[in-house]
Order: C-alpha cells, then sequence, then structure tokens
C-alpha cells in the first residue's frame, strides 16, 4: 500500500513540527525546573566542602586550638586525662596528636551509641592536659561535625536512603 499524496503533506507539515518542537522546549523547561535545585545543591555543597579547612578553623578554634606554650607532656598523659573526663569507660580507638604548635590532641574513643565509624573525640591541650572540647567526630581521621553534615547533605540531601535515588 503506498502513501498518496495527501498523506505526505500531512505529515510534514509546518504545524506539526511546531507543535513537537513546542512539546519539546516544554519539556525542557519543567526538567530544568525539576533538576536545576538539585544541581544547585551540589554546587553548593561542593564549593563549601573546598572551603572546609578553613571553616571548621574558624567553627571549632575553641577545641582544635590552646592558648598555652611549652613542651608537650606524653601522648599517654593526654590520653588518661581524656579518660578521667569521661563518666564511663570507653575503649581509645585513635589517637591524634597536635599538628600545629598551638594545636590540640585528639583522643577518640569508640562509643555503641554512636552511628558506624563514629567516636567520641575529646580535645586536649598537650601542655596543661586541659579538656578543649568534646565533640561527635567521623572515621578515624576525626572528621568535624560539619563537614560530616555537609557530606550527608551533599550526598544525599539529609534525607537518608531516600535522597541518594533524588540525588
Amino acid at each position: 500500500m503506498s502513501e498518496t499524496k495527501s498523506e505526505t503533506i500531512n505529515k510534514n507539515h509546518p504545524r506539526n513540527k511546531t507543535a513537537l518542537r513546542g512539546f519539546l522546549l516544554r519539556l525542557h523547561f519543567y526538567a530544568g525546573i525539576f533538576v536545576g535545585p538539585f544541581i544547585f545543591i551540589a554546587a553548593l555543597t561542593g564549593m563549601l566542602y573546598v572551603l572546609t579547612p578553613q571553616l571548621e578553623r574558624a567553627l571549632y578554634a575553641d577545641a582544635l586550638f590552646a592558648d598555652s606554650s611549652g613542651k608537650a607532656q606524653s601522648l599517654t598523659a593526654q590520653a588518661e586525662a581524656a579518660k578521667a573526663y569521661l563518666p564511663a569507660d570507653l575503649d581509645i580507638s585513635a589517637v591524634r596528636p597536635a599538628t600545629d604548635p598551638n594545636g590540640t590532641t585528639r583522643i577518640m574513643f569508640s562509643n555503641p551509641s554512636l552511628g558506624p565509624s563514629e567516636n567520641r573525640t575529646i580535645f586536649v591541650d598537650p601542655v596543661t592536659l586541659q579538656i578543649n572540647g568534646d565533640m561527635t567526630t567521623y572515621g578515624t581521621s576525626g572528621i568535624l561535625q560539619f563537614r560530616i553534615a555537609l557530606d550527608y547533605l551533599h550526598r544525599n540531601l539529609l534525607l537518608g536512603e531516600a535522597g541518594r535515588f533524588l540525588q
């Protein structure tokens, strides 16, 4: 069965091409409206992630830095000071000595009440053995709370596994 001339003309009619073009433009517009906010959040959190070291130094200066100067006491003494500070008997999972001259030592304890890979971290002044901070950190590198929240926001919009499907 062959096509008639009138059927060929109707398929190639300019009105049919404009309708398809209009549909595709509208589809593209709505896809942009739906996807745009996710791209914006990913870009914003990615930029903040790059600035995290500077932001954490400002946010957690009290815990990360000490005002004392002098010879640092042994890591054993620092760990004992951190253990004495805790009300419960927790096991030490990692010790991160101060890298800056005025920095504090991070003594990390595994705590069964925390999530996987989370530690309770005590920040100890290496010279005076004073406790400068107590917070939950992630992993043995001691990732601080701001970076943890930023990571979860970037990874899953703070929505858990459902958020991963949106990203």
